[in-house]
């Protein structure tokens, strides 16, 4: 089988797709607009010039014709596109068939209500493709709504590598210390989380807060830490790898997201495979892992107020909250969040659509 995908060579979700089908013994092609270099994976890339991860990047859909002679000499089994704006949209405009949309999130649950021109691009791309992912249940409605039958939407979590993330048994660092590993980025609402933690700070409570990864919003709100005085309770740590990344979640008691819309919360099943307890703003997203107060907590978007005493809460009640949630979460993970079991619908989807060919 020869599969080609479609999408921004920087995602760590696009290079796993890659990796994970280029293991598996087949030939794995990638086109993208954002070059990069995956072992065993021919990357062909395209210059579309700067390419925004906030998106606005109109001028890639004038690149189609590149890739149909790109796809002519590639003569894949499977034309695979990933992200519904960009990616998805030109991918419809070459024409290629057997031809898959994944959706991951923003691309449908944000994207759409933008403009009206956006929406029925991206509604003409979905109606054009073979078959649509989701990467969460709560996404299919919005699928729908594009005008896509359910006979060809497949919900499909990225999941994760349950051999790579999992509870080491690590001690776990002396003050109590909640992690957060979403991007530096007006979605991820870490302004909320600043302000929650000025508030803990005012309470005299010892617990402390990592701030992982980067993004455009970075030096605002480091220097927004500097200027409430919160450095000694909230550190930055920049990127981490993934090993970097299991070892702060083994060490840390408590995962927090507060994003503001989530396909599939990856960062959030990673925690909870590493025995972290979670606690998520309550949207879909983060409902489709988690049951308020019983393997988590579930807290108002914008209630500094509300989510201080719920982490304050759960620091006073750890081992109790732990000991009914640590084994919910295992069973989550091993079901629905086992990235290689996940890959197996993706290969069943395949082997369907070039049997059909």
């Amino acid at each position: 089988m020869k599969l080609c995908y479609f999408g921004d060579g920087q995602s760590v979700h696009v290079k796993k797709w890659c990796v994970h089908f280029s293991n598996l013994g087949y030939e794995v092609h990638l086109i993208t607009f954002r070059n990069t270099t995956i072992t065993n994976v021919t990357v062909h890339f395209i210059n579309a010039g700067d390419i925004r991860s906030k998106g606005g990047n109109w001028k890639t859909l004038l690149q189609f014709r590149k890739i149909r002679t790109l796809l002519k000499k590639i003569n894949p089994d499977i034309f695979h596109a990933h992200y519904a704006t960009s990616y998805g949209i030109t991918a419809a405009l070459v024409n290629f068939q057997p031809f898959i949309i994944s959706t991951w999130g923003s691309d449908i649950l944000i994207a759409p209500k933008r403009s009206w021109i956006l929406k029925q691009l991206i509604k003409w791309a979905l109606r054009k493709s073979d078959a649509v992912t989701v990467v969460a249940e709560h996404m299919v409605k919005n699928i729908n709504e594009l005008s896509v039958k359910n006979d060809k939407i497949h919900v499909i979590t990225h999941g994760i590598d349950v051999q790579l993330f999992k509870n080491k048994s690590l001690e776990r660092y002396h003050d109590f210390t909640l992690v957060c590993n979403r991007g530096l980025e007006p979605i991820y609402n870490h302004k909320t989380l600043i302000e929650t933690f000025e508030i803990i700070k005012a309470l005299k409570q010892n617990i402390k807060l990592i701030i992982v990864g980067d993004g455009s919003l970075r030096a605002e709100i480091e220097e927004t830490v500097k200027q409430k005085d919160l450095n000694s309770i909230i550190s930055f740590t920049g990127q981490q790898t993934q090993l970097e990344m299991v070892d702060v979640l083994n060490k840390t008691h408590l995962y927090i997201s507060l994003s503001k819309s989530d396909g599939d919360v990856v960062s959030m099943v990673e925690a909870m495979s590493c025995g972290n307890f979670c606690i998520g703003s309550d949207i879909a997203g983060n409902r489709n892992w988690i049951t308020d107060s019983i393997n988590g907590c579930l807290v108002p978007l914008f209630d500094p107020q509300k989510i201080a005493k719920t982490i304050i809460d759960v620091k006073n009640n750890y081992e109790q909250y732990q000991q009914e949630a640590a084994p919910i979460n295992a069973e989550i993970v091993n079901t629905r969040g086992n990235w290689n079991s996940n890959m197996n619908s993706a290969l069943s989807i395949y082997k369907t659509l070039i049997h059909k060919k």
